[in-house]
């Protein structure tokens, strides 16, 4: 995975989301709509990862709205908003059952859209940085205090940090529905 990598799949799930920010459902309060906008994306971004990792390649993708994974893991989401792993397989302790167990984990994301709050935005930082994942992408809104502040500090607090660390930079969600396709910036961090 590199920046052409993730720019693609970022640029991708983005067009396709921005469709619903053009032609919203009716949401009452801009906040909440943001947050659905938000969600969607992320969505967007693992059934990308879906694509490129398929489960019949032994990968599994993990994402807070995706019932997929539920009837084998029990669950949706991975601690992340998106993990991407390759499984393995484990007899149970009865013998009688195969678990299909992490082997281990080539992506994990973390998206943060407050476009004043550094901790909000340090706390997916702090994630990442303990994540195991060969590679981690945080994704921060761009054009403002936030984007300014973590292109500054955030490499620095970074070097040490296990696999490639990337940040992305792309538009809040509530200027998604503008005329223009909104840029999505990336760069590697350590």
């Amino acid at each position: 995975m590199d920046e052409g990598f993730f720019k693609k799949i970022l640029a991708q799930s983005l067009r396709r989301c921005r469709k619903d920010a053009i032609a919203p459902k009716p949401v009452s309060k801009a906040g909440i709509k943001n947050a659905h906008l938000s969600s969607a994306w992320v969505e967007r971004i693992a059934d990308e990862l879906r694509r490129q990792y398929p489960e019949k390649s032994g990968y599994r993708v993990f994402s807070g709205g995706y019932k997929g994974n539920r009837p084998e893991f029990r669950l949706n989401e991975y601690l992340f908003d998106v993990t991407v792993i390759k499984t393995k397989t484990v007899k149970s302790a009865s013998g009688r059952t195969v678990l299909k167990v992490p082997q281990n984990t080539l992506l994990h994301i973390e998206s943060e859209f407050h476009s004043r709050d550094s901790r909000a935005s340090i706390v997916d930082f702090g994630k990442l940085t303990m994540s195991a994942a060969k590679n981690k992408l945080l994704v921060l809104p761009s054009g403002g205090l936030i984007e300014k502040w973590a292109k500054a500090e955030l490499p620095k607090l970074c070097h040490d940090c296990s696999g490639k660390f990337f940040l992305a930079f792309v538009p809040h969600p509530s200027e998604w529905a503008g005329r223009e396709e909104p840029k999505v910036q990336l760069l590697r961090a350590n």
